[in-house]
């Protein structure tokens, strides 16, 4: 009886064990995950604790991806909120506000100073966004491998199913947009030499492609005659036949030089 009660209490022991390890494991959070901001106005910090300094401030609904965790806060990914700094020497000529960089390793910092907090590192030959210069520092877009944290009560995840559906809504909308901006586009490109056409009732200028064939047009006046005996591009829609030729209902035209 008394070898029963032990193995009892084995068992029972084992099967507590068990159970607070599959908790544990069911309660351990999955990295990198996308979330939302929960209130306003919180505060996004150089470091894990509340003493550190204020990187920015994010508001209820924005997205933030957190990378890991650390005394119940969340290392994110910096947010388009936070200033981002880079000294001038460690990058190439700047070009329509990008630029690459031309050091290994350059630190990004909060502040235009070398005292200031490391926000992350980049590597040469990364293109960064200039937003304005500052002495001798460009404050630039947050980049990637640049980090902030925030405490986790203020981040909720957003579930990957619910993610998953917004990438495949987003798809579908790009693919609507594009059927839609194809369909404005014109069915027919033909180049040639606008000509006057003396038959008013029909259309008032002609097109006479390379191989001769011609194609009345019929199109905003002051545009075509804007390319009268000039060779351009015409773009129409559809095609009407009218006896021997067809009538190009004029939707786009550009000289060809």
């Amino acid at each position: 009886m008394e070898n029963l009660k032990k193995k009892s209490i084995i068992i029972l022991a084992v099967f507590l064990c068990q159970s607070i390890f599959l908790s544990m494991a069911l309660a351990e959070q999955n990295f990198p995950f996308t979330g939302y901001v929960t209130e306003n106005g919180i505060n996004v910090r150089a470091d894990s604790t509340v003493g550190s300094e204020v990187i920015c401030s994010v508001n209820k609904g924005e997205r933030i991806e957190a990378v890991s965790e650390k005394y119940n806060w969340y290392k994110i990914k910096l947010p388009e909120c936070a200033p981002s700094y880079i000294h001038k020497d460690m990058l190439g000529v700047v070009e329509n506000n990008k630029a690459k960089l031309i050091r290994d390793k350059v630190n990004i910092r909060l502040k235009p100073n070398l005292e200031a907090e490391i926000l992350g590192r980049i590597s040469e030959g990364e293109t960064v966004e200039v937003i304005k210069a500052e002495g001798d520092w460009y404050q630039i877009k947050p980049v990637n491998n640049t980090f902030a944290w925030i405490h986790k009560k203020f981040l909720e995840e957003i579930p990957a199913e619910q993610l998953k559906k917004e990438v495949l809504a987003a798809k579908e909308q790009e693919k609507e947009k594009a059927e839609e901006a194809a369909s404005k586009e014109p069915k027919i490109l033909i180049e040639g030499v606008i000509k006057p056409k003396f038959i008013t009732t029909i259309a008032r200028y002609k097109l006479i492609t390379d191989d001769k064939e011609v194609y009345l047009l019929k199109g905003e006046g002051k545009l075509l005659s804007d390319y009268k005996n000039k060779r351009v591009k015409v773009g129409a829609r559809s095609a009407e036949p009218y006896g021997n030729t067809s009538i190009l209902e004029v939707e786009r035209i550009g000289p060809i030089n």
